[in-house]
């Protein structure tokens, strides 16, 4: 998409997690179901992908790199997904069906101390 830098990583050296990927459109799909993550920077040499927390631009040969989401078209999408729900669990509130607020029981989950093994089982649960 027209919104990867190449050449340019995020933030060097203050990742939030890091795994390998097969390319920058996989290292940006993770950025978007990771929360925290604002900006990803994916490294050819290596296949690791690097998920950041701030968008303060750094030169750095062999990275491709990007925001969380692409704006498509110049705009970004201004609409909701409908609520993913399976029982008592539900996604909602997001753009994409698979991000937004975790509802159990109709209720909202509090994101203290939430952490990507909690995500993994409501992932799990839903279906993903």
């Amino acid at each position: 998409p027209n919104c990867f830098s190449i050449n340019i990583t995020y933030d060097l050296g203050h990742s939030i997690a890091s795994k390998s990927t097969t390319g920058p459109f996989d290292c940006q799909e993770w950025c978007q179901i990771v929360r925290r993550c604002s900006h990803f920077a994916f490294n050819y040499s290596t296949g690791i992908c690097f998920l950041r927390q701030g968008d303060r631009q750094e030169a750095k040969t062999g990275y491709v790199s990007g925001p969380k989401y692409s704006p498509s078209s110049g705009a970004v999408q201004q609409f909701r997904a409908k609520p993913m729900c399976k029982d008592n669990v539900c996604i909602e509130g997001g753009a994409e069906p698979y991000e937004g607020n975790v509802i159990v029981d109709g209720k909202p989950v509090c994101d203290d101390n939430w952490g990507l093994e909690d995500a993994a089982v409501v992932c799990r649960q839903l279906g993903f």
